[in-house]
């Protein structure tokens, strides 16, 4: 689902809904996605 939208345009994440098991669920699944976020200080879940 997530490749067929790609292929139309941008693709959105809403994180700030996540709970807390769901957050570190997605950190370690996808920990290359929050490298950014982490080296800056963002927090991409609440800011």
């Amino acid at each position: 689902m997530i490749a067929r939208a790609l292929r139309k345009g941008a693709v959105y994440a809403q994180l700030d809904e996540a709970d807390a098991e769901t957050q570190r669920h997605m950190r370690v699944s996808q920990p290359d996605f929050f490298l950014p976020f982490d080296r800056t200080g963002i927090d991409p879940f609440t800011q």
